[in-house]
């Protein structure tokens, strides 16, 4: 069993399709233990999904592989905040769902984008970018057979982020109710720059900055660089967690104050 680990709408999904288009391996997947929608033999298909923080995992099941799976965390904060509209909440407002998601009150939203970066990279046995994911998905994929036993691709089958939202992909599939296109929503890096307005993005760059960094995004989002996975998780291993959290309180007390809230 290999882990498919990821903070939410980052790719995981995607990543779990091509390997059942292209490699003919099924996966499952782990919400929490008491989760209905969770299998009760999830752990005997060859890879497992999930988002939840190294803790939460079943002790038996923690020393698997993990393939970690990491998208730009302002894309995934606008993509969850749609989705939580979407699926869950279709009173809610997007930008309040953005700003939740952007400050993980009380470790909400598995402690936000940077703590579970923070918890799990350091702990992957292999990194997927989903910057790279979607330029080569095949070269990215090729990354788990040193982990895991992959078949020849069938590079015919590949799916693509179009074929998912507007056919039958084995994941995510949700045409019952029409609502494929919204599952499945842009497929893209960078559309935080149209949806996520300036002033939440400056609280999203003091909130998650650090890891930003290291990850080797930019706060413009022009040029990014490719970061040495070595190097990285031996960063975030230097970062405290108490020390982030410091610094997010300090920062947003100052964010607050500079647009006239406090």
């Amino acid at each position: 069993m290999i882990w498919l680990i990821s903070y939410p709408r980052s790719g995981n999904t995607y990543v779990r399709n091509i390997l059942y288009h292209v490699y003919g391996k099924e996966s499952s997947v782990l919400h929490n233990l008491t989760d209905r929608k969770t299998p009760e033999d999830f752990a005997d298909y060859p890879f497992v999904k999930t988002h939840l923080l190294p803790h939460q995992l079943p002790e038996a099941f923690r020393d698997k592989p993990k393939v970690y799976i990491v998208r730009d965390g302002r894309d995934a904060v606008v993509s969850e905040a749609w989705h939580r509209k979407d699926f869950h909440a279709p009173r809610s407002r997007v930008r309040y769902n953005m700003l939740e998601a952007i400050l993980a009150a009380g470790g909400s939203h598995f402690g936000g984008w940077s703590h579970h970066v923070h918890q799990w990279l350091p702990r992957a046995d292999v990194v997927i970018r989903f910057k790279d994911l979607l330029v080569d998905p095949i070269a990215e994929l090729e990354k788990i057979r040193a982990f895991g036993d992959l078949p020849s691709p069938d590079t015919d089958h590949l799916p693509t982020f179009l074929t998912q939202k507007m056919g039958t992909p084995k994941y995510g599939r949700v045409s019952k109710s029409g609502r494929n296109r919204k599952f499945f929503r842009k497929g893209k890096t960078g559309s935080w720059q149209e949806e996520m307005p300036p002033w939440m993005h400056a609280i999203y760059w003091r909130y998650h900055g650090d890891v930003m960094d290291l990850l080797g995004y930019e706060p413009d989002g022009e040029a990014e660089r490719h970061p040495d996975w070595d190097e990285v998780k031996t960063q975030l291993q230097q970062l405290e967690r108490e020390d982030m959290e410091r610094k997010r309180s300090e920062n947003l007390a100052l964010l607050l104050t500079q647009i006239g809230l406090r």
